[in-house]
C-alpha cells in the first residue's frame, strides 16, 4: 500500500513540476497545455504499485490539471470565474480539448504501464517457485 501511495505523491509532484513547466513556456509565448498531464504520468511512472487505483487517480488528476491549468491561464473574457468555465467548457477548441484528453491518457498511462511490469514479475515469481499459472476456478484440467 505505501508503493501506492508513492506512485500517487510522484503524480502529485509531477503535477506541481509541470504546472511551473508550463508557466515558465507560456512566458515564452508556447501552449503546452498538456504538460502538467505528462508530468504527473512520469512522476506516478518513477514507482511501481500492485494496484491499479494510482493509475487511475492519476489519469483523474491529469486531466483535473490540464482543465485547470487552461482556466487558469486562458480564462473566457465574458466572466473570469470558474463556474462559468465548467459551464462553457464543451465550448473550447477540439485542438485544446485534444491535448488535455492526451495529457490525461499519458498521465494514467505511464503508472499503468509499471502496474502492468509488476504484475509480470510476479507472475514470473509464481512460475519459478513451481506454482504454474492461476487458472480461473471454471477451468477443468
Amino acid at each position: 500500500m505505501t508503493r501506492a501511495l508513492l506512485v500517487v505523491a510522484g503524480g502529485l509532484l509531477g503535477g506541481v513540476a509541470g504546472w511551473l513547466l508550463l508557466h515558465f513556456l507560456l512566458q515564452f509565448g508556447l501552449y503546452g497545455i498538456m504538460i502538467p498531464g505528462v508530468m504527473v504520468g512520469l512522476g506516478a511512472g518513477y514507482f511501481r504499485s500492485r494496484f491499479l487505483w494510482p493509475a487511475i487517480l492519476c489519469g483523474f488528476l491529469a486531466l483535473l490539471l490540464g482543465f485547470a491549468a487552461e482556466w487558469w491561464y486562458f480564462p473566457w473574457a465574458n466572466d473570469r470565474s470558474l463556474l462559468f468555465y465548467i459551464q462553457h467548457i464543451h465550448e473550447l477548441s477540439p485542438v485544446t480539448l485534444l491535448l488535455i484528453g492526451l495529457g490525461g491518457v499519458l498521465g494514467f498511462w505511464s503508472p499503468y504501464s509499471q502496474y502492468r511490469r509488476e504484475l509480470g514479475e510476479l507472475a514470473a515469481l509464481r512460475l519459478l517457485a513451481g506454482k504454474g499459472p492461476e487458472r480461473p476456478n471454471n477451468v477443468r484440467s
